[in-house]
């Protein structure tokens, strides 16, 4: 495949029988810089989604879209622009370790928000989905620092 190793053969997959080769087939999809681009390529889309549709975004989270918090959803919104630049020029970087670091701490954070949100019914279930996709960044990223 070239390139770097992928975040699966970094971790040492070691595995045996069908999970090891789950763990190969993985892993030679799953390089830390098809991560870094898929994630950098997920941010952007979804800032670009609050951005352009806060009230569509809002309404399938179950929340209501007031002035106020279309302003704030589009302000916030922003931030994930140059994250998602950082992450995608962090691919062919040498040291990517301070963007796997910031996209680790940011997931992590993300999906602690959203079960706060599906926990206390404040978000529609909707959240779940959100939260799913949240921890299983979270977990990639740590696998990705610890081995990197």
């Amino acid at each position: 495949m070239g390139g770097s190793p992928s975040v699966v053969e970094e971790m040492g997959s070691g595995g045996r029988g069908e999970a090891g080769r789950s763990l190969t087939r993985i892993a030679r999809w799953a390089t830390v810089e098809r991560l870094l681009a898929v994630t950098a390529v997920l941010l952007a889309a979804l800032g670009l989604a609050w951005i352009v549709a806060p009230e569509a975004m809002l309404a399938s989270w179950g929340l209501g879209s007031d002035p106020g918090i279309v302003y704030m959803s589009r302000r916030y919104a922003v931030m994930f622009l140059p994250f998602a630049v950082i992450l995608w020029m962090s691919r062919a970087s040498v040291s990517r370790r301070p963007a796997l670091v910031g996209a680790l701490v940011g997931s992590a954070a993300m999906a602690a928000m959203s079960l706060t949100g599906v926990v206390t019914g404040t978000v529609s279930p909707a959240g779940l989905l959100s939260l799913g996709v949240e921890a299983i960044l979270t977990v990639v990223f740590a696998w990705a620092v610890a081995t990197g």
